[in-house]
């Protein structure tokens, strides 16, 4: 079935094709991103699902997080990001289906934030650097040194939501 824009860059599909039992029909997503013609969605399953743009035909279906998936992003045309509410994030190779690095920025002392756990609901991505948030302060990772090099400490008090500043590659 086709795309159905609804505005600039946004589809609506009225069915998504799969196999029976592929997608559970109560399965709710919470976050979605373009990566090349197909779109990678993740929601309160734990799973990430490809779908073709144009179709709506699932591509690939991707274990990913023990929790809800509350945040997906693109890296670049063969990788992309996700966090969820088991505190960890993601790249992934949407080639292989696998894990190519994680992180949990929880791990990081100044990150952490006891009383607010340790859910990631906002998460960025730009080349080599990932900031995300959500239970634990808002963190800039840079990938290639795998650690934590910035924070905006909010103190205890303010959980993140959901947020986003996309910067186009």
């Amino acid at each position: 079935m086709p795309c159905n824009q609804l505005w600039s860059g946004i589809c609506k599909w009225d069915n998504i094709v799969s196999s029976p039992g592929t997608i559970e029909s109560d399965t709710s997503f919470y976050s979605a991103d373009w990566i090349g013609d197909n779109v990678i969605a993740g929601g309160d399953n734990g799973k990430l699902i490809e779908i073709d743009g144009s179709t709506g035909a699932k591509i690939n279906n991707f274990n990913a997080h023990s929790g809800s998936v509350n945040v997906v992003r693109r890296r670049d045309q063969n990788t992309f990001v996700s966090a969820g509410f088991d505190g960890i994030c993601r790249i992934w190779d949407r080639r292989s289906k696998e894990v190519e690095q994680q992180f949990t920025p929880s791990s990081w002392q100044q990150a952490k934030r006891s009383k607010l756990g340790t859910h990631i609901t906002c998460l960025d991505v730009w080349d080599d650097w990932v900031v995300c948030g959500g239970g634990p302060n808002l963190s800039l990772w840079y990938l290639k040194e795998e650690s934590g090099v910035a924070l905006l400490d909010m103190g205890d008090s303010i959980p993140l939501l959901f947020a986003s500043c996309r910067i186009p590659l």
